[in-house]
């Protein structure tokens, strides 16, 4: 599973709660569970430290006595041989999965990974890639306007970029917080010297192994020493065999966050977290990583998935989001609730807490 937040919540919440069988966590990467979050804020600014973002420590793992495989490819998890089983060749046994895979960035039609200045933003690497490329080229075109592309965006401008958001929607975070809320955090960027592109597609890229601009389909050229595309994700779900997904990838859960006991999958639990899901046939997200500040608390505990009992999962109908300016609540019909500066929200928590 990929490492972050609910990676090591799950075991960590099973041990607190009394769960003393074996517990293997399994990450891609080569390093413990981190504020994967961060990449695209602090981390791309300049402004926190690598050490900073693990969110736990090898003394944690050891003394909570959950086993940490690193570097391993899931291939595929077998239901009816209760197997995990990686790309290397190897196998875990198992009586109950934790799917917290989220999801993996979508790439354009043209894009190519023999392009070394066109970037995704998912990993660590994919950050460090990034911070090299900026600091050599001062150009930067960012495909999306969601929050990866306007944190990006923002990121990259503080490293003293020029940067040019691109994206199809008149006003950026359109779809998901509604055009009042994404014409906030527009001026917020104009005021800091980021121009935008919107109402515009891309058409291509010029350059096979680097990129040196951007055309739009109105045959507008942009000049760039760096692209990155932030056009949406898709569940990181093509390893789990055995359950029907649905037509984007993702998991069909029930309340539990369990995968309902259909085809061979009735002989292992499966549970499933976050962006790879679907309940009710809506899309399970919880953005709750930023909340730890903001509450005091880590929130994400309170959702940890418990593979020994029934507990509930109700979606809720109020999209939470915190980002580095603003705490914004939206409904389902993106009709916005309240927009208050973070800095004062947290003052707030801290003067309750």
């Amino acid at each position: 599973m990929p490492g972050s937040a609910p990676t090591f919540l799950g075991p960590q919440t099973l041990r607190e709660d009394g769960f003393a069988g074996r517990l293997v966590l399994t990450t891609r990467e080569d390093r413990l569970p981190y504020d994967r979050p961060n990449l695209s804020k602090e981390y791309l600014q300049g402004k926190a430290k690598p050490e900073w973002l693990p969110l736990r420590s090898d003394d944690f793992f050891a003394e909570h006595d959950i086993e940490v495989v690193r570097d391993k490819e899931i291939e595929r998890v077998d239901a009816a041989k209760k197997t995990v089983n990686f790309a290397d060749g190897g196998s875990l046994l198992c009586d109950a999965v934790l799917v917290a895979t989220g999801g993996e960035p979508r790439a354009l039609p043209f894009q190519s990974e023999a392009q070394e200045n066109c970037f995704l933003l998912r990993s660590y690497a994919d950050a460090n890639a990034l911070v090299a490329a900026a600091e050599k080229g001062k150009r930067a075109v960012v495909i999306g306007a969601g929050f990866i592309g306007m944190e990006v965006a923002s990121s990259l401008r503080a490293r003293g970029c020029e940067v040019t958001v691109v994206a199809p929607d008149d006003v950026p975070f359109k779809k998901t917080l509604g055009a009042k809320i994404g014409k906030v955090f527009q001026d917020v960027h104009e005021e800091h010297s980021v121009r935008f592109k919107l109402g515009a597609s891309v058409a291509c890229f010029t350059g096979t192994k680097v990129v040196t601009a951007v055309i739009l389909k109105n045959g507008e050229r942009l000049d760039a020493d760096l692209v990155v595309v932030g056009v949406g994700v898709k569940p990181a779900t093509d390893f789990l065999k055995g359950v029907t997904l649905h037509k984007d990838g993702g998991v069909i859960v029930d309340e539990h966050m369990r995968v309902p006991p259909v085809s061979s999958f009735q002989t292992l639990k499966v549970i499933c977290f976050g962006g790879s899901c679907l309940g009710n046939l809506e899309r399970i997200d919880l953005r709750l990583h930023d909340f730890r500040e903001a509450r005091g608390t880590n929130t994400m505990a309170e959702f940890s998935l418990r593979m020994s009992g029934d507990v509930t999962f109700d979606i809720l109908p109020i999209i939470l989001v915190v980002t580095d300016l603003f705490a914004v609540a939206a409904d389902r019909n993106n009709s916005l609730q309240f927009l208050y500066p973070l800095q004062g929200l947290l003052e707030l928590a801290h003067a309750v807490s």
